[in-house]
């Protein structure tokens, strides 16, 4: 799984399989995402993170987080938004139930060494 767009260095994606000893109908896949500096490892609040190419976009809270409901089965892009870093385009697989959990790093864009 690796980003569809340059400039991520080292990127990690976790994604687990959640809740599967009571699995849901196929139409009820819930995503948690945490959205974090790459550096920093620290939570980004305000980052749009949109789900599929027409999918709903949402907002991750001050923890970084966001969870998508009832989504499609089958492959899916997180495309990942935030002033002051990269944009991040991540390709994940949505299961036939039950949830996953991703976390997404993203680039800053600042050059200097204020963030150091």
């Amino acid at each position: 799984m690796t980003p569809a767009s340059g400039g991520f260095g080292s990127v990690v994606l976790l994604i687990g399989m959640l809740g599967v000893s009571n699995p849901a109908p196929a139409t009820a896949q819930t995503l948690r995402a945490r959205v974090i500096d790459s550096e920093l490892g620290t939570p980004l609040q305000g980052a749009a993170v949109r789900i599929g190419k027409d999918g709903p976009t949402l907002t991750t809270d001050s923890s970084g987080r966001v969870v998508g409901s009832n989504l499609p089965r089958g492959p899916t892009e997180i495309t990942v938004k935030l002033i002051g870093y990269e944009p991040g385009v991540f390709d994940i697989f949505i299961p036939d139930s039950g949830s996953i959990a991703g976390v997404f790093p993203l680039d800053s864009t600042d050059t200097s060494c204020q963030r150091c």
